[in-house]
């Protein structure tokens, strides 16, 4: 599900385990809950409020910018079944 001009408001927490967020969009707010949430806010808001430890990587030490994305664990093919199927 594509989440765009959204902002990310809060966690829906289960003890230290996040399970779901809430969203704002100018038809008000919503929540989304999951069995796991990705930070994609580029600088790491859900991660920072859960809680979870951070870092920052030095100016020098970073990457360029990219749209490629790499992940790991994940069964390709149910991924490109489910949104046929649901």
């Amino acid at each position: 599900m594509p989440i765009l001009h959204y902002c990310f408001v809060a966690l829906v927490m289960e003890g230290k385990r996040i399970k779901g967020i809430i969203i704002e969009s100018k038809a008000g707010q919503e929540v989304i809950l999951s069995g796991r949430v990705t930070d994609a806010t580029s600088v790491g808001d859900v991660a920072r409020r859960s809680g979870a430890p951070m870092c920052k990587t030095p100016k020098e030490e970073m990457m360029a910018a990219s749209v490629m994305v790499s992940i790991s664990g994940v069964d390709r093919q149910a991924f490109i079944d489910d949104p046929k199927a649901n």
